[in-house]
């Protein structure tokens, strides 16, 4: 959070807002990934909160249950990891929660 001291809440703000006016969620990644402090698996728990029906938070755990990489997001990752989720969601669920759902399960399998 001290990193964002460096800009003003303007600057946060328009970055933000440009991000989430972006169709397209690697270039979202990229935008939010401009705040200081800010890299892309923290851009996707922007995303996720700002609009948890067609976003899900993206991080190593979620790659590594969906994806099979036990690395981290990535600004081109991310879109497959949506539309892997996509995939799997029924139609009235928010990709949010059938994230939860896979982290929860990843946390359970992998409990020592």
């Amino acid at each position: 959070m001290e990193r964002l001291d460096d800009i003003s809440e303007e600057v946060a703000e328009y970055i933000t807002k440009a991000a989430f006016l972006a169709e397209n969620p690697k270039q979202q990644v990229e935008i939010l990934s401009t705040l200081p402090g800010v890299g892309a698996a923290t851009s996707t728990v922007l995303l996720a909160f700002n609009d948890p029906e067609n976003y899900a938070i993206g991080d190593r755990y979620m790659n590594d249950e969906l994806l099979g990489k036990d690395k981290q997001i990535t600004a081109t990752s991310y879109p497959k990891l949506l539309k892997t989720i996509r995939e799997i969601a029924p139609d009235s669920i928010p990709l949010r929660t059938v994230e939860k759902a896979y982290f929860q399960r990843y946390i359970e399998k992998n409990d020592p």
